[in-house]
C-alpha cells in the first residue's frame, strides 16, 4: 500500500494532440523511453498509440519498470483488449467515454497497490 504521505507520479501518453497538450508533455512514441527515466508510479498509455501500441509498452514496463503501474485509457472497450492488457501487465484499464473522476480513481487504487 502506498504512504499517504509519499508524492504519486504519473506519466500520460496519447496520440491525441489535445490529451497530450492538456495534460502532459509527454511524446506518445517517447513513452517506454520517458517511463524508464522518469519512473512514474503510474503511468496513463493510450492504447493506440504510433509505433508501439499501449499493450506493447505496458509488456515492456512489466519487464523494465515494474515498480510503474500501468493504465490503459482507450476509447475501445472490447473485452479482448481488456484481457490482453491485463496479461500483458497492465493494472487498469479505463474508457475515455468515462468521467474524470474515474481515471483519477483508476491512479489513486494502482498507486496503492490495489
Amino acid at each position: 500500500m502506498a504512504d499517504r504521505g509519499a508524492v504519486t507520479t504519473c506519466l500520460v501518453a496519447d496520440d491525441h494532440p489535445a490529451v497530450v497538450e492538456a495534460v502532459a508533455d509527454v511524446l506518445e512514441e517517447k513513452a517506454v523511453e520517458q517511463i524508464e527515466l522518469r519512473r512514474p508510479t503510474v503511468a496513463i498509455l493510450d492504447l493506440r498509440m504510433p509505433g508501439l501500441s499501449g499493450i506493447e509498452v505496458a509488456r515492456h514496463v512489466e519487464r523494465t519498470s515494474p515498480e510503474t503501474a500501468v493504465i490503459l485509457y482507450t476509447a475501445f472497450g472490447d473485452r479482448a483488449l481488456l484481457t490482453e492488457a491485463l496479461d500483458a501487465g497492465a493494472r487498469g484499464f479505463v474508457l475515455k467515454e468515462a468521467p474524470l473522476a474515474e481515471v483519477v480513481r483508476a491512479v489513486e487504487l494502482v498507486a496503492s497497490g490495489r
